[in-house]
Protein backbone atom coordinates (compact mmCIF):
# COMPACT_ATOMS: atom_id res chain seq x y z
CA UNK A 1 0.00 0.00 0.00
CA UNK A 2 1.71 3.61 -0.52
CA UNK A 3 2.14 5.97 1.60
CA UNK A 4 1.91 9.91 1.64
CA UNK A 5 2.87 13.13 3.92
CA UNK A 6 0.11 14.49 5.27
CA UNK A 7 -0.25 17.18 7.92
CA UNK A 8 -1.90 17.60 11.05
CA UNK A 9 -4.87 15.17 9.58
CA UNK A 10 -7.78 13.73 12.64
CA UNK A 11 -9.24 10.48 11.80
CA UNK A 12 -12.02 9.65 12.98
CA UNK A 13 -10.23 7.13 15.13
CA UNK A 14 -8.20 9.35 16.67
CA UNK A 15 -11.43 12.26 17.98
CA UNK A 16 -12.67 9.60 19.39
CA UNK A 17 -9.02 9.62 21.85
CA UNK A 18 -9.31 13.36 21.73
CA UNK A 19 -12.74 13.29 23.15
CA UNK A 20 -11.85 10.87 25.87
CA UNK A 21 -8.96 12.98 26.64
CA UNK A 22 -10.82 16.29 26.68
CA UNK A 23 -13.10 14.58 29.63
CA UNK A 24 -11.55 11.54 31.14
CA UNK A 25 -10.11 13.39 34.49
CA UNK A 26 -8.34 10.49 35.33
CA UNK A 27 -5.08 11.03 35.63
CA UNK A 28 -3.22 11.50 39.19
CA UNK A 29 0.33 13.08 39.61
CA UNK A 30 1.86 9.81 39.73
CA UNK A 31 0.58 8.26 36.52
CA UNK A 32 1.66 10.82 34.51
CA UNK A 33 4.14 9.74 31.60
CA UNK A 34 7.70 10.74 32.26
CA UNK A 35 9.50 12.93 29.49
CA UNK A 36 10.23 11.25 26.57
CA UNK A 37 13.49 10.86 24.73
CA UNK A 38 13.68 14.11 22.18
CA UNK A 39 13.32 12.42 19.60
CA UNK A 40 10.02 11.24 20.63
CA UNK A 41 8.30 14.14 21.04
CA UNK A 42 4.56 14.82 20.84
CA UNK A 43 3.56 15.02 17.18
CA UNK A 44 0.84 17.41 17.63
CA UNK A 45 1.45 19.83 14.57
CA UNK A 46 3.90 18.16 12.90
CA UNK A 47 3.93 15.92 9.60
CA UNK A 48 2.65 12.24 10.02
CA UNK A 49 2.62 9.22 7.35
CA UNK A 50 -0.30 8.12 6.52
CA UNK A 51 -0.10 4.20 5.67
CA UNK A 52 -3.19 2.08 4.43
CA UNK A 53 -3.20 -1.74 5.50
CA UNK A 54 -4.43 -4.24 3.97
CA UNK A 55 -7.53 -4.35 6.89
CA UNK A 56 -10.87 -3.24 7.11
CA UNK A 57 -12.81 -1.55 10.01
CA UNK A 58 -16.00 -2.14 11.09
CA UNK A 59 -17.78 0.06 8.09
CA UNK A 60 -15.72 -2.08 5.25
CA UNK A 61 -13.12 1.02 4.77
CA UNK A 62 -9.15 0.22 4.43
CA UNK A 63 -7.78 0.70 7.82
CA UNK A 64 -5.18 3.97 7.81
CA UNK A 65 -2.10 4.27 10.35
CA UNK A 66 -1.33 7.37 11.39
CA UNK A 67 2.61 7.29 12.06
CA UNK A 68 4.86 10.23 12.96
CA UNK A 69 8.62 10.19 11.57
CA UNK A 70 9.74 11.25 14.84
CA UNK A 71 8.04 8.22 17.07
CA UNK A 72 10.46 6.04 18.83
CA UNK A 73 10.72 2.96 20.98
CA UNK A 74 10.85 3.70 24.88
CA UNK A 75 10.93 1.31 27.74
CA UNK A 76 8.00 -0.98 29.28
CA UNK A 77 7.70 1.45 32.14
CA UNK A 78 7.75 4.63 29.58
CA UNK A 79 4.64 2.30 27.82
CA UNK A 80 2.54 1.38 30.76
CA UNK A 81 2.79 4.91 31.73
CA UNK A 82 1.37 6.27 28.74
CA UNK A 83 -1.03 3.36 28.88
CA UNK A 84 -2.39 4.69 31.97
CA UNK A 85 -2.81 8.17 30.47
CA UNK A 86 -4.95 6.87 27.26
CA UNK A 87 -8.45 6.25 27.62
CA UNK A 88 -9.03 4.53 24.47
CA UNK A 89 -9.62 1.40 26.51
CA UNK A 90 -12.72 3.69 28.16
CA UNK A 91 -14.88 3.57 25.00
CA UNK A 92 -18.01 0.76 24.74
CA UNK A 93 -17.20 -2.49 22.74
CA UNK A 94 -20.45 -1.53 20.16
CA UNK A 95 -20.74 -4.61 17.45
CA UNK A 96 -20.63 -3.64 13.90
CA UNK A 97 -19.79 0.27 15.31
CA UNK A 98 -16.48 0.13 17.37
CA UNK A 99 -14.76 -3.19 17.94
CA UNK A 100 -11.43 -4.35 17.87
CA UNK A 101 -10.11 -3.07 15.22
CA UNK A 102 -11.17 0.60 16.38
CA UNK A 103 -9.78 0.39 18.89
CA UNK A 104 -6.15 -0.80 17.87
CA UNK A 105 -6.64 2.17 15.10
CA UNK A 106 -6.96 4.60 18.13
CA UNK A 107 -4.60 3.57 20.49
CA UNK A 108 -1.69 3.24 17.56
CA UNK A 109 -2.88 6.57 16.47
CA UNK A 110 -2.12 7.96 19.96
CA UNK A 111 0.89 6.47 20.38
CA UNK A 112 2.42 8.20 17.66
CA UNK A 113 0.86 11.45 18.81
CA UNK A 114 2.73 11.07 21.60
CA UNK A 115 5.92 9.64 20.44
CA UNK A 116 5.62 6.48 20.35
CA UNK A 117 6.28 3.77 17.84
CA UNK A 118 3.40 1.42 17.54
CA UNK A 119 1.94 -1.04 15.33
CA UNK A 120 -1.34 -2.71 14.49
CA UNK A 121 -1.30 -6.77 15.01
CA UNK A 122 -3.88 -8.78 13.33
CA UNK A 123 -4.34 -12.32 14.61
CA UNK A 124 -5.90 -15.08 12.73
CA UNK A 125 -7.07 -18.98 14.94
CA UNK A 126 -7.94 -22.10 13.62
CA UNK A 127 -11.51 -21.25 13.50
CA UNK A 128 -13.53 -18.46 14.28
CA UNK A 129 -13.48 -14.70 14.39
CA UNK A 130 -9.72 -12.79 14.09
CA UNK A 131 -8.53 -10.31 16.55
CA UNK A 132 -6.92 -6.81 16.36
CA UNK A 133 -4.53 -5.70 18.81
CA UNK A 134 -1.32 -3.25 18.75
CA UNK A 135 2.55 -3.53 19.57
CA UNK A 136 5.16 -1.98 20.65
CA UNK A 137 8.96 -2.81 20.68
CA UNK A 138 10.77 -1.75 24.03
CA UNK A 139 14.25 -0.55 24.58
CA UNK A 140 14.21 -3.20 27.39
CA UNK A 141 11.81 -5.91 27.20
CA UNK A 142 11.43 -6.00 22.74
CA UNK A 143 8.32 -6.31 21.33
CA UNK A 144 5.17 -6.21 23.70
CA UNK A 145 1.38 -6.91 22.51
CA UNK A 146 -0.91 -4.49 23.99
CA UNK A 147 -5.08 -5.00 23.67
CA UNK A 148 -6.73 -2.16 24.65
CA UNK A 149 -9.54 -3.57 23.46
CA UNK A 150 -13.22 -2.70 25.85
CA UNK A 151 -16.28 -4.52 26.64
CA UNK A 152 -19.91 -3.78 26.68
CA UNK A 153 -21.81 -2.15 29.43
CA UNK A 154 -21.12 -3.75 32.97
CA UNK A 155 -19.81 -4.39 36.07
CA UNK A 156 -15.94 -4.38 35.17
CA UNK A 157 -13.98 -1.40 35.70
CA UNK A 158 -13.32 -0.29 32.24
CA UNK A 159 -9.32 0.58 33.46
CA UNK A 160 -9.33 -2.76 33.21
CA UNK A 161 -8.97 -3.35 29.52
CA UNK A 162 -5.88 -1.74 29.36
CA UNK A 163 -3.36 -4.97 29.35
CA UNK A 164 -0.66 -7.31 28.05
CA UNK A 165 -1.17 -9.57 25.07
CA UNK A 166 0.26 -13.07 24.66
CA UNK A 167 0.40 -14.24 21.59
CA UNK A 168 2.04 -17.78 20.41
CA UNK A 169 1.52 -20.01 17.64
CA UNK A 170 -0.89 -23.08 18.47
CA UNK A 171 -1.93 -21.59 21.99
CA UNK A 172 -4.95 -19.66 22.66
CA UNK A 173 -5.11 -16.05 23.07
CA UNK A 174 -4.35 -14.32 26.18
CA UNK A 175 -4.61 -11.03 28.11
CA UNK A 176 -3.82 -9.76 31.64
CA UNK A 177 -4.36 -6.67 33.31
CA UNK A 178 -0.77 -3.90 32.81
CA UNK A 179 -0.11 -4.71 36.57
CA UNK A 180 0.05 -8.56 36.62
CA UNK A 181 1.63 -8.64 33.30
CA UNK A 182 4.17 -6.22 34.05
CA UNK A 183 6.64 -8.93 35.75
CA UNK A 184 7.05 -10.71 32.21
CA UNK A 185 4.86 -9.14 29.48
CA UNK A 186 6.60 -11.23 26.47
CA UNK A 187 6.71 -14.52 27.69
CA UNK A 188 3.41 -16.54 26.99
CA UNK A 189 4.58 -18.85 30.25
CA UNK A 190 3.53 -15.51 32.25
CA UNK A 191 0.12 -15.88 30.85
CA UNK A 192 -0.20 -19.57 31.70
CA UNK A 193 1.04 -19.49 35.32
CA UNK A 194 -1.80 -16.82 35.69
CA UNK A 195 -4.10 -18.69 33.96
CA UNK A 196 -3.44 -21.88 36.46
CA UNK A 197 -4.11 -19.52 39.01
CA UNK A 198 -7.64 -18.71 37.68
CA UNK A 199 -8.38 -22.59 36.69
CA UNK A 200 -7.66 -23.29 40.45
CA UNK A 201 -9.91 -20.55 41.30
CA UNK A 202 -12.76 -21.76 39.54
CA UNK A 203 -12.33 -25.21 41.31
CA UNK A 204 -11.99 -23.14 44.69
CA UNK A 205 -15.42 -21.92 44.14
CA UNK A 206 -16.96 -24.50 42.87
CA UNK A 207 -16.56 -26.97 46.33
CA UNK A 208 -17.22 -23.78 48.07
CA UNK A 209 -20.42 -23.81 46.90
CA UNK A 210 -20.80 -27.20 47.12
CA UNK A 211 -20.33 -26.48 50.97
CA UNK A 212 -22.50 -24.07 51.24
CA UNK A 213 -25.56 -25.84 50.07
CA UNK A 214 -24.25 -28.64 52.17
CA UNK A 215 -24.65 -26.54 54.97
CA UNK A 216 -27.64 -25.09 53.87
CA UNK A 217 -29.18 -28.90 54.38
CA UNK A 218 -27.41 -28.93 57.07
CA UNK A 219 -29.25 -26.23 58.90
CA UNK A 220 -32.55 -27.17 57.31
CA UNK A 221 -32.03 -30.52 59.10
CA UNK A 222 -31.34 -29.06 62.74
CA UNK A 223 -33.85 -26.52 62.44
CA UNK A 224 -36.64 -29.76 62.07
CA UNK A 225 -34.54 -31.41 64.56
CA UNK A 226 -35.67 -28.61 66.78
CA UNK A 227 -39.07 -28.47 66.35
CA UNK A 228 -39.30 -31.79 66.61
CA UNK A 229 -37.65 -32.04 69.73
CA UNK A 230 -39.85 -29.13 71.17
CA UNK A 231 -38.71 -26.70 73.77
CA UNK A 232 -37.01 -27.52 77.51
CA UNK A 233 -37.40 -29.25 79.84
CA UNK A 234 -36.90 -32.38 78.19
CA UNK A 235 -37.62 -35.73 80.21
CA UNK A 236 -34.78 -37.66 80.42
CA UNK A 237 -34.98 -40.20 77.96
CA UNK A 238 -34.81 -36.99 75.30
CA UNK A 239 -31.91 -35.15 77.37
CA UNK A 240 -29.29 -37.20 75.23
CA UNK A 241 -30.84 -35.97 71.55
CA UNK A 242 -31.10 -32.77 72.79
CA UNK A 243 -27.02 -32.36 73.35
CA UNK A 244 -26.73 -34.22 70.16
CA UNK A 245 -28.58 -31.45 68.76
CA UNK A 246 -26.90 -28.60 70.31
CA UNK A 247 -23.72 -30.04 69.56
CA UNK A 248 -25.17 -30.28 65.86
CA UNK A 249 -25.83 -26.66 66.33
CA UNK A 250 -22.79 -25.68 67.65
CA UNK A 251 -20.78 -27.44 65.17
CA UNK A 252 -22.63 -25.58 61.89
CA UNK A 253 -22.07 -22.68 63.53
CA UNK A 254 -18.11 -22.88 63.57
CA UNK A 255 -18.60 -24.22 59.62
CA UNK A 256 -20.51 -21.61 58.91
CA UNK A 257 -17.74 -19.14 60.54
CA UNK A 258 -15.42 -20.89 58.32
CA UNK A 259 -16.86 -21.04 54.69
CA UNK A 260 -17.67 -17.25 55.18
CA UNK A 261 -14.00 -17.08 55.93
CA UNK A 262 -12.76 -18.88 53.03
CA UNK A 263 -15.14 -17.25 50.43
CA UNK A 264 -13.63 -14.06 51.65
CA UNK A 265 -10.34 -15.12 50.71
CA UNK A 266 -11.39 -16.06 47.33
CA UNK A 267 -12.85 -12.84 46.69
CA UNK A 268 -9.34 -10.97 47.58
CA UNK A 269 -7.76 -13.56 45.43
CA UNK A 270 -10.00 -13.06 42.60
CA UNK A 271 -10.03 -9.38 43.15
CA UNK A 272 -5.82 -9.19 42.98
CA UNK A 273 -5.87 -12.02 40.14
CA UNK A 274 -9.08 -10.40 38.18
CA UNK A 275 -10.55 -13.79 37.77
CA UNK A 276 -11.10 -13.96 34.50
CA UNK A 277 -12.89 -10.61 33.18
CA UNK A 278 -11.76 -11.29 29.42
CA UNK A 279 -13.77 -13.15 26.49
CA UNK A 280 -11.78 -13.92 23.32
CA UNK A 281 -11.44 -16.92 20.76
CA UNK A 282 -10.38 -19.57 22.32
CA UNK A 283 -8.87 -21.64 19.55
CA UNK A 284 -5.04 -21.57 18.26
CA UNK A 285 -3.33 -18.80 17.30
CA UNK A 286 -2.24 -19.42 13.68
CA UNK A 287 -1.21 -16.43 11.95
CA UNK A 288 0.53 -13.33 13.52
CA UNK A 289 0.55 -10.15 10.90
CA UNK A 290 2.25 -7.20 12.11
CA UNK A 291 2.24 -3.39 10.53
CA UNK A 292 4.25 -1.08 12.16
Amino acid sequence: MGRRIIGSLVGPALWVVIAFLGGSGMVSAQEATPPLPPQASPATNGEYVLRTIPLRNSAGQPVQLRNHPAATNVSLRQLVLFLRTNPVNFATFQPGKFVCTEFAQALHNAAESAGLRAGLVMVDFSRGEGHVLNAFETTDKGVVYVDCTGGMPGNIPRQEFDTFGYLQIGKPYGRLPLDIGFPNPTNYARYEQVDRIWSRMEMDQAMLEERRKRLADEARAVREAAQKLGQPPWPPERRAEAEALEKRRAQLQQDELALRQDWEDLRQRQKQWRFRVYHSNTNPVVRIKTWW
